[in-house]
C-alpha cells in the first residue's frame, strides 16, 4: 500500500514514534525474519498450487460409480 502511495506521486515522511516501554528491546531481526517469512510465503503458494492441481482429480474420483 505504501508503494502505491509513493508511485502515485504523494510525499511520504517518516517520523519517530515514542513508546512507553523505554527499556524494552526489539526482538525483530530484519534479515532472518524476512527470510523466514519468504520461505513461509513460498510454501503457502506451493501448497495452494498443489491443491488446485489435485482438486480436479479428487472431484472426479468422488463422482465415479465404484
Amino acid at each position: 500500500m505504501l508503494v502505491n502511495i509513493i508511485a502515485a506521486g504523494n510525499k511520504v515522511q517518516f517520523v519517530p514514534v515514542q513508546t512507553i516501554y523505554r527499556t524494552a528491546v526489539s526482538t525483530i531481526r530484519p534479515l532472518p525474519d524476512t527470510w523466514r517469512w519468504l520461505r513461509w510465503q513460498f510454501a503457502q503458494r506451493k501448497a495452494a498450487q498443489r491443491e488446485i492441481l489435485i482438486a480436479p482429480s479428487l472431484a472426479a474420483k468422488s463422482f465415479s460409480a465404484d
